[in-house]
C-alpha cells in the first residue's frame, strides 16, 4: 500500500466516534501501540485491533508512512500548477500517464479554479526543468511552477508548530534505506524493519529516534481517506501582501485541521492550505484569518475532487540520494 489515494465513493462509510478518535491517534503517531490506543478509549486491545483491521478492509486507513523533512536531504518541493484544454477521456489518460512517473510525488485533480491538476515533484534544482518537460503536452493552455520554501505544520502529538526549511545534513545511506522502509509503512515492527535493513533492533530504535531529534522524519501520519465517511477537501490560496504577515497566517492555519501549509519562494506573499475538512469548518477558518483581512489582497476556495497518487518517498529519490552518498 505504498500509493496514497483520496476519492469519495457513490455511499459514505459509516464510522462512529471509537472509529473516528483511532484515527486521530494513528494520525498523530502510527507506531502508537495498541495497548495505549485501549486505554484511552477503554476498550480492550482486541477491539482496537478489530476497529482498525475493519477500518483498512474498508479502504479508510490506506496505510501508514512518514512526513519527510526534504530539505535536511538536499532536495526542494515543487508544485506544478496545470489549466488544460483536454476533454475528460483525456484528463483520465493523462493521469494514469502521470501515475506512471516515478519521480511525481502526488497528483491533485481540481474541481474548478483556474486549474485542472496540481502536482508535486521533490527534485534538486539541477534536474527539475526535465522533470517539468515530461509534464507538458499541446493540451496545456498554462502552468504555473511553485517552488515551496517553507512548510508549516501541527505536531499533533506535541501541539507545536514545525517548519520545514532547514538546511541540507548528511544522511547516510542506512539512515535512507529506513526512512524509505517507514515511508512504505511506518507501523512495521522493528524486528521486521532489523530483518530487512540487516541492523540490530537497538540500532533501529536509535536510528529513528535520532531521524526525528534531526527533524528529518518530521510525523509518523496514517493515509486514510476522509471522503469516504463525508468530509472534503480544499485547497485555500491567500495572496498577502508581505512574507512576514503570511507566516503569521502560516503559523495560525497550521493550527487548523491541517494537512500542511506551504510559503511560496517565488512570490513569497502566496501561502497554499491544503486541508481535509467540511464546509462547516471552512467557515470557522475564515474566522481565524479574519484579524488579518486588511494585509489580504486576495484569497481563493478550490475544491479538490481526487488525490490520485501520493508517495511520501519515491524510490527514484532514494536511489538518487544513495547514488549522490557514493560520489562523496
Amino acid at each position: 500500500m505504498a500509493n496514497w489515494q483520496v476519492k469519495a465513493s457513490e455511499e459514505y462509510v459509516k464510522v462512529d466516534n471509537k472509529d473516528l478518535k483511532i484515527l486521530e491517534l494513528l494520525q498523530t503517531n502510527t507506531r502508537i501501540p495498541l495497548k495505549e490506543i485501549a486505554t484511552k478509549l477503554r476498550i480492550s486491545k482486541v477491539a482496537v485491533h478489530n476497529r482498525i483491521k475493519n477500518l483498512e478492509t474498508k479502504k479508510i486507513i490506506q496505510g501508514y508512512s512518514c512526513f519527510i523533512n526534504f530539505k535536511k536531504l538536499g532536495l526542494n518541493t515543487y508544485h506544478i500548477a496545470i489549466k488544460t484544454s483536454m476533454s475528460l477521456e483525456e484528463k483520465e489518460n493523462y493521469v494514469e500517464n502521470l501515475r506512471n512517473k516515478d519521480f511525481i510525488n502526488q497528483i491533485l485533480k481540481i474541481n474548478g479554479g483556474k486549474w485542472d491538476f496540481l502536482i508535486r515533484i521533490i527534485s534538486n534544482e539541477d534536474n527539475i526543468n526535465d522533470k517539468i518537460d515530461l509534464l507538458l503536452k499541446k493540451d496545456i493552455q498554462y502552468f504555473e511552477v511553485i517552488q515551496v520554501h517553507t512548510a508549516v505544520f501541527l505536531k499533533k502529538e506535541s501541539g507545536q508548530i514545525g517548519h520545514m526549511n532547514s538546511g541540507k545534513e548528511f544522511t547516510s545511506n542506512e539512515d535512507i534505506e529506513l526512512i524509505y522502509e517507514l515511508s512504505i509503512n511506518s507501523r512495521q515492527k522493528i524486528t521486521e524493519l532489523s530483518r530487512k535493513l540487516n541492523l540490530a533492533p537497538i540500532t533501529i530504535k536509535k536510528k529513528i529516534k535520532d531521524l526525528q531529534k534531526r527533524n528529518i522524519i518530521l510525523t509518523l501520519p496514517t493515509k486514510f481517506n476522509p471522503l469516504l465517511y463525508g468530509n472534503e477537501g480544499y485547497l485555500f490560496l491567500i495572496t498577502t501582501k508581505d512574507r512576514k504577515i503570511g507566516s503569521q497566517i502560516a503559523n495560525i492555519l497550521a493550527t487548523v485541521n491541517s494537512t500542511g501549509v506551504f510559503i511560496n519562494i517565488q512570490n513569497p506573499s502566496i501561502i497554499g492550505y491544503h486541508i481535509i475538512s467540511s464546509l462547516e469548518d471552512l467557515k470557522k477558518l475564515e474566522k481565524v484569518i479574519l484579524p488579518y483581512i486588511s494585509s489580504i489582497i486576495s484569497y481563493e476556495l478550490i475544491k479538490i475532487e481526487e488525490q490520485t497518487k501520493y508517495l511520501f518517498f519515491p524510490e527514484s529519490i532514494k536511489k538518487e540520494l544513495i547514488n549522490a552518498n557514493k560520489k562523496i
